[in-house]
């Protein structure tokens, strides 16, 4: 039977992703759920394990509510302190917060500086000519997030991979992100079409060819001669060619989407 969340006061979010895995995230939960198991307060106080929450530089990392309390460097024994501190008290461990509700300084001595894509810059490329080129991100958090941007405009970009074979976003049918693989749909004439890019972090556990199909280079760009003609290339780990999408000349609602949610830019900016 499931937990009778109207008695739950306290709500422990332990954040499981990568990194906090390799910090020691198992033994914070293990010894959360087993302090709150034996000082009888199971059924008033609930545990999550969450994905990433965004403070990998503060691994073990947890959050806390009510009061949006943010912790990190968490262990088996300090984790016990930050609930025996909430639940008896009220009160958070003041030195284990990074954050909490009202803060406006993020109290970390493993602060990270925020990563934004380099500028665009000139370059003679062997396939594409002289262009204006920069590197975006390549985690699903960017690459799903452009292609659901593309099939829900219906945007007249194309997709066109290595051997020729084209399908414009405007003809899509269907969009689908499955465990690792993104799984797109094109209708054209009487023809239908399956495609799939890899777009998850995959597990070495995972077959080699599937690890090696995941899309780990996203090029912005613009051929230098004829600034209206831009695209997108992927490229997998070994630098091969997955596909290259075309945006419409016309379009400057997507190359802007490009520019501002992708590259973080208002407007392009070329290195000096």
């Amino acid at each position: 039977m499931g937990k009778d969340l109207t008695q739950v006061t306290t709500t422990f979010y332990i954040c499981d992703g990568g990194s906090c895995r390799k910090a020691g995230s198992d033994p914070v939960m293990r010894a959360t759920r087993a302090y709150l198991r034996n000082q009888g307060l199971w059924n008033t106080t609930h545990t999550i394990k969450t994905r990433c929450i965004g403070r990998c530089e503060d691994a073990p990392a947890a959050i806390v509510h009510p009061g949006d309390y943010w912790y990190k460097n968490l262990n088996g024994q300090n984790v016990i302190t930050v609930m025996q501190r909430h639940l008896e008290e009220g009160k958070p461990v003041e030195e284990l917060l990074v954050f909490k509700e009202g803060s406006t300084v993020i109290n970390s001595d493993k602060e990270r500086p925020k990563k934004v894509p380099k500028p665009f810059s000139l370059v003679e490329d062997e396939d594409l000519g002289v262009i204006y080129s920069t590197r975006g991100f390549s985690t699903d958090q960017y690459t799903y997030p452009l292609f659901l941007y593309l099939a829900e405009t219906k945007s007249p970009a194309t997709l066109t991979f290595p051997h020729g074979q084209t399908h414009s976003f405007q003809n899509i049918q269907a969009l689908e992100y499955g465990k690792y693989q993104l799984i797109m749909t094109f209708k054209e004439a009487d023809l239908t079409s399956i495609l799939a890019f890899t777009l998850a972090g995959i597990p070495k556990t995972e077959p080699m060819a599937l690890q090696r199909s995941r899309v780990l280079v996203t090029e912005f760009f613009y051929e230098a001669f004829n600034p209206e003609k831009r695209g997108i290339r992927l490229k997998d780990k070994m630098g091969r060619l997955l596909a290259i999408i075309w945006l419409d000349s016309t379009d400057e609602k997507v190359w802007n989407y490009c520019l501002n949610v992708q590259l973080s830019m208002s407007e392009v900016v070329i290195q000096s």
